[in-house]
């Protein structure tokens, strides 16, 4: 009987084994991407990553391929116990997953800035320094902060992706 079950892959593998693994037949991969915004050498850029770093899921029947997908070059086991059993992964994560794909990439709710919510930057020029929004801009994709550091306060306009809520 198939079921769903994690793999632990080598980092950087995690599209090789997907390709890999999707040839058996009888077999179902996920590999859940997302993306989001990130600063890359000084640039904002929209990257897609991993969704799970180093995990895929794959729905097969165990007995069968087990020892196939656990010999694929990139895989490093199965998600189980010590003795080597693979626990399986219940069918509604694998659902929740997969009822927020688009065209392959998983789309996340926003979390909605109000303003007056106290803020930490976590990514970019200003990582760690915390603030508090002042309104949220017309994409949605962008917020106004007043940051304070060094008993100054700075207004600054921030995507959403690179602040939480503190």
């Amino acid at each position: 009987m198939r079921r769903w079950y994690c793999i632990y892959t080598k980092r950087g593998y995690e599209d090789k084994v997907t390709f890999k693994l999707s040839e058996l037949p009888n077999m179902e991969i996920l590999n859940p991407k997302i993306q989001r915004h990130k600063y890359l050498r000084s640039r904002l850029v929209q990257v897609t990553e991993e969704l799970f770093p180093s995990y895929i899921f794959a729905h097969l029947e165990l007995e069968q391929y087990g020892h196939l997908v656990q010999y694929t070059r990139g895989v490093r086991r199965f998600v189980g116990d010590r003795s080597g059993m693979a626990y399986e992964v219940d069918p509604s994560i694998i659902e929740f997953i997969t009822t927020r794909l688009h065209n392959g990439i998983v789309v996340l709710e926003k979390d909605l800035l109000r303003p007056g919510d106290k803020v930490r930057v976590h990514d970019g020029p200003f990582a760690g320094i915390t603030g508090e929004v002042l309104f949220q801009m017309k994409p949605n994709e962008r917020v106004m902060v007043l940051l304070t550091s060094l008993e100054r306060q700075l207004k600054v306009e921030l995507p959403s992706s690179c602040v939480v809520r503190s």
